[in-house]
């Protein structure tokens, strides 16, 4: 007997509507009359609940119906081989991930160990904030003295995991330094990455772009921040040579540039060399 033939045997012997016979398994009366006419059959998970319910074997239901057969191996064949394509494409993401996960994990370590490298190379040490009960702490700073003045710089976060970035961002990659001048007044030097466009279009990065202040007075909170006040900031060149300005700098600014010159220039240098060798 057809599939379709015994699923109107069993709706029959049990005194039942194909309105009541769908909602068994959930589809419309239209869905049964098309199963016992043959224009559609049911999947295999309803058939197995046909099945369950009626205590009827699935060799009893598909028995004769060779067509229906055909049709579950086909399902059954191309249910193995979407499985096989999902493992496989499970397969190809997992690697990817693992992948992606080590290069990231040996960026990142690379990373901190050349900048703990560099640190210990130029003598930096870490600088201490004072907590609200009076206890020294870490404030995310290191400070190095050098001949031509003290260099600060912040270790900057790397970039997390899934950011899909194993550089450090330009904007971060930042430090100052400051020059005595007197026993009030100090010249703060800070330097940052500066992207420049070529006559191609090419975009590079080179660490040029410095500015320099005179600062009066600096104020540290107990969470470390520091607050600058003195003058404006006034562009250095890569050589640390005071820019063109088209209107002169403050007196007071002036005479401290031209008397720390020398030490200004040094500095840049340093500062340059040093950010080369932590961000490189």
């Amino acid at each position: 007997m057809k599939l379709g033939k015994e699923i109107a045997q069993i709706r029959k012997d049990n005194s039942m509507t194909q309105e009541a016979f769908g909602q068994i398994f959930h589809v419309t009366r239209q869905t049964v009359s098309n199963w016992e006419n043959e224009k559609s059959y049911p999947d295999l998970e309803t058939l197995v609940a046909i099945s369950d319910r009626f205590g009827i074997s699935l060799d009893t239901l598909l028995k004769e119906d060779e067509h229906m057969i055909q049709t579950i191996d086909k399902e059954r064949r191309r249910g193995k081989r979407l499985l096989k394509i999902v493992i496989a494409a499970l397969s190809v993401v997992v690697i990817a991930c693992a992948s992606y996960s080590g290069y990231w994990y040996y960026q990142k370590t690379s990373f901190e160990e050349r900048f703990s490298d560099t640190l210990a190379r130029y003598d930096f040490t870490q600088m201490t904030a004072i907590d609200e009960a009076g206890n020294e702490s870490f404030s995310g700073r290191y400070g190095s003295q050098q001949p031509e003045g003290y260099f600060f710089i912040e270790p900057p976060d790397f970039p997390s995991l899934f950011s899909f970035n194993t550089t450090v961002p330009d904007d971060v990659q930042s430090m100052y330094a400051i020059i005595n001048v007197d026993g009030h007044k100090i010249l703060r030097l800070y330097i940052r990455p500066a992207q420049t466009i070529n006559n191609s279009g090419e975009i590079s990065t080179d660490f040029a772009f410095t500015t320099i202040a005179l600062v009066d007075s600096v104020k540290q909170s107990k969470d470390g921040t520091i607050e600058w006040e003195g003058s404006q900031e006034y562009r250095l060149d890569e050589d640390g040579n005071l820019e063109a300005l088209e209107a002169a700098p403050e007196a007071d600014f002036l005479d401290a540039y031209e008397a720390h010159k020398s030490d200004i220039r040094s500095a840049v240098s340093t500062m340059r060399e040093m950010l080369n060798a932590f961000y490189a």
